[in-house]
């Protein structure tokens, strides 16, 4: 097996829905996918805030990119399914 869902880095817990994502579908399962929109008061209104914000998304997004089960998951995508499946993840 390839361990629990999140990868080990220095930030904890990075990326662990897209993982879990990844493995189901690895495993021959589906995703249903619902969206909803959700308003609610902004957290973060400072630089330094905004900064830590984006550095631990490209952090996970990163940590994605060199992943074994992103990889393997791409490796049987056609053209079209893998450019759409790189662009909604890095």
């Amino acid at each position: 097996g390839n361990g629990g869902v999140s990868k080990a880095s220095k930030q904890l817990h990075l990326s662990e829905d897209i993982f879990g994502g990844m493995n189901l579908m690895l495993r021959g399962g589906r995703v249903k996918y619902l969206g909803f929109k959700m308003v609610g008061k902004a957290r973060e209104v400072s630089f330094d805030g905004t900064n830590q914000f984006n550095f631990k998304i490209s952090s996970g997004n990163g940590m994605q990119l060199i992943s074994r089960d992103f990889h393997r998951l791409a490796k049987n995508l056609d053209l079209f399914r893998m450019l759409s499946f790189f662009q909604s993840s890095a």
